[in-house]
């Protein structure tokens, strides 16, 4: 089983990584990356290039200040988003209490209602969804990227 995606799934693919502290901006093809940094585990290479980009966050980090840079996600791409009215830029602390949220595997189409109260308690109100997609992962088949989907909380 395959515990994290490596560069090797993206040759001939770009790659996006964005920083939902200071918005930095880091884009390049998964080719051109492969050959500098070989076939790196994406988890750990985004805190190679925020050091590369001179984060601060990285070259400080503490147990409370941690980098937030994570890969960004296409809004035409598989993880998006079933409701127009939100984009990959809401933040959870923005989306009223009467909407119930829900992640949907793309793979095994296993569905799971999200505790967005737990959510804003871990990664704070100001948390766009973007950042909470690249964080999922299903229970069931390990897949990460769902697609999360919207609905009115019954009165």
């Amino acid at each position: 089983m395959k515990q994290a995606y490596t560069l090797s799934d993206y040759i001939g693919k770009m790659v996006k990584l964005y920083c939902d502290d200071c918005g930095r901006k880091y884009e390049n093809s998964g080719s051109a990356m492969f050959n500098k940094y070989g076939d790196a585990n994406m988890p750990h290479l985004r805190k190679v290039i925020a050091k590369e980009m001179e984060c601060d966050v990285v070259v400080k980090e503490t147990f409370y200040r941690q980098c937030r840079m994570t890969y960004d996600i296409s809004e035409n791409g598989p993880l998006a988003i079933s409701d127009p009215t939100y984009t990959l830029d809401t933040l959870i602390g923005n989306i009223p209490d009467y909407v119930l949220l829900t992640a949907k595997c793309l793979t095994c189409e296993k569905m799971q209602r999200l505790d967005r109260w737990e959510i804003q308690r871990r990664l704070g109100q100001h948390t766009k969804l973007r950042a909470i997609m690249m964080r999922l992962k299903c229970s069931q088949c390990h897949h990460k990227g769902p697609r999360l989907l919207f609905s009115k909380m019954e009165r």
